[in-house]
């Protein structure tokens, strides 16, 4: 697909076996058990657990995952990754997962490409490798020229929505 230049949605989870490329947007709900008061709440992230293991089985080991969905600060690096690494070990897949974050931007409506396509972007990877194809493939699907992207070194750090503010690159 890579040389075709194209994307594929599916629900079927055998296509991930092709995949170059892997963008996860998974709905995390943040439940509050009281009304006004943030620090009684949890996100529910089993949707995102149970779709990375689902990836982790299924994808070759040179993919990139790229979660692009808004989650807790170190989601990526200490739910998603340790997932995605337990799932290439029972594969016998000596290779680390290539495993990133973009702060999702996203605006329902007629504008809803433009949305993800024209807007100023924050990503990182678990690791150099990881960091590196996440900027290719942000450069080549969005529009850095005018929107340019934020670095950062750790997913930690993309999933803070103030990143976006500092660091740019172009």
């Amino acid at each position: 697909m890579l040389d075709d230049k194209t994307f594929v949605a599916t629900y079927n989870s055998d296509c991930l076996q092709l995949a170059d490329c892997v963008v996860v947007d998974v709905q995390c709900d943040f439940a509050k058990k009281e009304l006004g008061n943030m620090k009684s709440g949890e996100a529910d992230m089993a949707a995102l657990e149970d779709t990375m293991r689902t990836i982790g089985e299924k994808i070759q080991p040179n993919c990139l995952v790229l979660i692009e969905t808004t989650v807790a600060p170190g989601t990526t690096e200490f739910v998603a990754w340790p997932i995605l690494k337990k799932a290439f070990a029972n594969r016998r897949i000596k290779e680390i997962p290539l495993l990133a974050h973009s702060f999702e931007r996203v605006m329902p409506g007629k504008q809803y490409v433009a949305s993800i396509r024209d807007f100023w972007r924050v990503r990182s990877g678990c690791e150099s490798i990881a960091r590196e194809r996440v900027e290719k493939f942000l450069r080549e699907v969005l529009n850095p020229k005018y929107f340019p992207l934020t670095v950062r070194d750790r997913p930690i750090e993309s999933e803070t929505p103030r990143s976006l503010r500092t660091h740019t690159v172009s």
